[in-house]
């Protein structure tokens, strides 16, 4: 079985633990989060704090019976106030929902916590799913990112973007 390891010293939680984070981990790349969650829930943050903006995770798997990682613990964390989950199980109606389209749905919320300099993680398929939820960002950014002097909105979301990666508050593990 090949195995490779590689660092990546930037895959972490902020410093500050009532800064926002969103995270994006359909399937196994949700492992990391479930680390970040436990540890923010260890470390005594408060229900209302971790919920309201603070951890916000985006899940999605094929079926929610036959491969929803961690769903037990992660419905108790949501239930608890300690997560606020959000899922996308792509194979349980005739249209597949993926998780970029549950970013669409809930644009306003992802907003609000990287206004509020949130940071916003991807782990998992670098293939296809970084590539859409990364594209989805940039949509729901462009919709709401102040244009001035007629900037064009799509290269005002990628200056958002790039700014979001050169402050270390956009990270990927893919």
């Amino acid at each position: 079985v090949p195995v490779y390891i590689y660092d990546n010293p930037d895959f972490r939680l902020p410093e500050a633990s009532a800064t926002p984070i969103v995270m994006v981990g359909p399937g196994t790349g949700v492992a990391p989060f479930r680390s970040f969650i436990r540890h923010r829930a260890l470390a005594g943050d408060t229900g209302a704090n971790m919920r309201a903006s603070g951890n916000l995770l985006f899940f999605g798997s094929r079926r929610r019976d036959q491969d929803f990682l961690y769903g037990d613990e992660f419905q108790a964390m949501h239930e608890n106030g300690k997560l606020n989950l959000i899922t996308a199980f792509s194979r349980e109606q005739t249209q597949k929902v993926y998780v970029q389209h549950r970013i669409e749905e809930h644009a306003d919320i992802i907003w609000n916590a990287l206004e509020n300099n949130g940071h916003f993680y991807i782990c998992g398929d670098g293939e296809h799913m970084s590539s859409a939820v990364e594209s989805a960002l940039e949509v729901l950014i462009a919709e709401r990112v102040s244009v001035v002097n007629g900037t064009d909105p799509t290269a005002a979301a990628k200056a958002y973007v790039a700014d979001l990666v050169a402050t270390h508050r956009f990270q990927k593990d893919v």
